[in-house]
């Protein structure tokens, strides 16, 4: 498993109730900026970054401005899984599709 690995991250959480996914994520952030920057480990600040970027996008329904696509589109699992608790509305998905992943 690797520590910094946010698609790693979303596996774990993406089947969690929408406060669980919040108090865990808060967590995961908080432990990794805590250690990292003791350390000046870039790669616990990335993954910290990208989970602030989860938690706006589940408070603000909006796509945050520092996550890049190919990430943030490792969300939609997780948004599926609350429209399906009923945590969501269907219309969150909407925003999905206006990612354009090109490799």
């Amino acid at each position: 498993m690797n520590l910094y690995s946010f698609s790693e991250f979303i596996d774990a959480i993406k089947n969690l109730d929408y406060h669980e996914i919040l108090k865990n994520a808060d967590t995961r952030c908080w432990q990794l900026e805590h250690t990292s920057r003791k350390e000046k480990d870039r790669g616990g600040l990335r993954l910290a970054d990208n989970i602030k970027g989860l938690l706006f996008w589940l408070k603000n329904g909006q796509k945050p401005n520092g996550l890049y696509d190919w990430d943030f589109i490792l969300l939609k699992p997780v948004c599926k899984n609350l429209i399906q608790k009923k945590q969501l509305k269907p219309e969150a998905l909407d925003i999905f599709t206006t990612i354009s992943i090109s490799f």
